[in-house]
């Protein structure tokens, strides 16, 4: 395994990622949440108790089916904004500053692949939505 923390504050170079993914090795695949990636994951426990959440998020939001319900990746509403995360909304969670989440083709322990639910999406900044304010704990805090 790959030791992620310091990835929590830089990208990896190009010759990391072909190191890691020349190997005969079986990774997962963890993206860094946060103002390094400038990725926010609203992670939805049970689709069926949050379901009008889930069907709100617009049509272009990059969607996983995890082991236990979706991620669904959005973009901060500030490049720099500090996105903390979040455990307190039922049946959710948000994965904000230095988390990391697991990404498709990943394995999940209980041996059940993440995949995309999308099958048109982007991680760039002009395609990407940026997350709802109701995920949001501390609106406007800033970073550098």
């Amino acid at each position: 395994a790959i030791d992620w923390h310091e990835y929590r504050e830089r990208k990896p170079t190009v010759k990391e990622l072909e190191q890691w993914l020349n190997k005969d090795y079986n990774y997962n695949i963890g993206i860094v949440t946060g103002i390094v990636s400038r990725i926010v994951v609203v992670d939805i426990h049970d689709i069926n108790a949050n379901r009008d959440r889930f069907m709100s998020k617009p049509r272009n939001t990059p969607t996983v089916d995890s082991h236990r319900g979706v991620h669904m990746y959005f973009r901060p509403n500030n490049p720099r904004e500090y996105v903390e995360l979040r455990t307190d909304i039922p049946g959710i969670s948000v994965w904000g500053e230095g988390e990391v989440v697991l990404a498709p083709p990943s394995i999940h322990p209980s041996d059940r692949q993440y995949f995309w639910i999308n099958d048109r999406f982007s991680f760039s900044d002009d395609w990407m939505p940026k997350l709802p304010s109701e995920y949001v704990r501390n609106e406007g805090q800033h970073v550098g």
